[in-house]
């Protein structure tokens, strides 16, 4: 019998797969301990940002968070850093550049800055005032003019962030007392004089009297308005509520011309209204002082019911007592009675009279 044929040369490479996958695992082997190696790395790269990361903040200042977040955006460089072989001599990229000490940043003029109140209106509002921009004053008090109540609270002390409050509200409120505009235009003009008048009536800082030209521009818008009233309506007790107290409170704004009757400022006070503005003009100090000549004139002129109603309304008591107001009343009247009573003996045939009688 013939011998069985060799065994073909494909049967000596049967081994050959088997030592590619021990190959492989050696290789597979090698590359996971390079990855744990990377791995320690990363990990030794994280402990340092984590440990330089309380310096960060600077002395007077408080943490930021933006300053806290941003060595986290470092993360993503942390890849090519792995890659490079380690080296316990190099130092370490990510923890040098955490560790630079960072600019303080530079605040900004006005955005960062916090709006007095929390309302943007109200902050724009006095950014308006800052820079004396009186027409963009009186349009924005006229666009608000629907919230009062809103108003009221906020323009006193938008206008004392002027530099010049008195020029300001002169300025925005122009000529209209002579040309009167439309009804918001004349409701806002007489918001700001009330305003300015319950903000104290602020001066420009380092002025105790306000300047001479603002004075006399004033003076001469107060006699003005006066004048146009008594050609309308004949005489100023005969004022409408608005023209009367838009014109008393431009003088509590800016002082009573010494030319202006003290009768005729009698007559606005209740011609306003029956005293309704005494709480806003009683922020007004040149007017008290103008108010109590005023009163003085009237008392002695023998008016006591509406000016003890005056005194009342603006507290001034403690100048004209009503004690003795009411003593001196009580007085006149009764000289008043004596007189009459001497009248009417004197009367003709008033002797036949007292003698039918008796």
């Amino acid at each position: 019998m013939a011998p069985p044929p060799p065994p073909p040369p494909a049967a000596a490479a049967s081994p050959t797969p088997m030592l590619l996958a021990l190959t492989g695992l050696s290789t597979f082997s090698d590359r996971l301990v390079e990855f744990f190696n990377h791995w320690n790395s990363f990990i030794r790269y994280a402990t340092a940002i984590s440990d330089d990361l309380p310096p960060l903040p600077a002395a007077d200042q408080p943490p930021n968070l933006a300053d806290v977040a941003e060595p986290e955006s470092t993360t993503p460089h942390s890849p090519v850093a792995v890659d490079e072989p380690e080296s316990s001599t190099a130092p370490n990229p990510v923890a040098v550049a955490v560790a630079e000490p960072k600019p303080a940043p530079v605040p900004q003029p006005e955005e960062p800055r916090p709006n007095r109140g929390g309302d943007p209106s109200a902050e724009h509002m006095g950014r308006i005032c800052e820079r004396m921009g009186s027409g963009e004053l009186l349009r924005f008090v006229i666009s608000r003019m629907g919230d009062l109540s809103w108003l009221l609270r906020a323009v006193p002390p938008a206008l004392r962030r002027a530099p010049n409050p008195a020029e300001l509200v002169l300025r925005a409120i122009g000529r209209y007392y002579i040309r009167p505009g439309g009804r918001h235009t004349e409701a806002a003009c007489e918001l700001l004089l009330l305003s300015y008048v319950r903000a104290g009536c602020p001066l420009r800082p380092g002025q105790e009297a306000g300047d001479d030209h603002l004075r006399a521009e004033a003076r001469e818008a107060a006699l003005s308005w006066r004048s146009r009233l008594v050609r309308s309506k004949g005489r100023v007790a005969a004022a409408a509520a608005n023209d009367a107290r838009g014109l008393l409170l431009l003088m509590a704004a800016f002082g009573v011309p010494v030319e202006f009757p003290s009768q005729e400022i009698f007559e606005l006070l209740h011609a306003a209204g029956g005293l309704a503005c005494a709480e806003v003009l009683k922020c007004s100090k040149h007017f008290l002082d103008k108010l109590r000549d005023v009163v003085a004139h009237m008392l002695n002129r023998g008016i006591y019911h509406q000016t003890v109603a005056t005194i009342i309304a603006f507290e001034l008591q403690d100048a004209f007592p009503l004690s003795a107001i009411a003593t001196c009343v009580i007085e006149r009247v009764g000289r008043t009675k004596d007189q009459d009573s001497q009248e009417q003996h004197h009367l003709p045939g008033s002797d036949l009279k007292w003698g039918a009688e008796c």
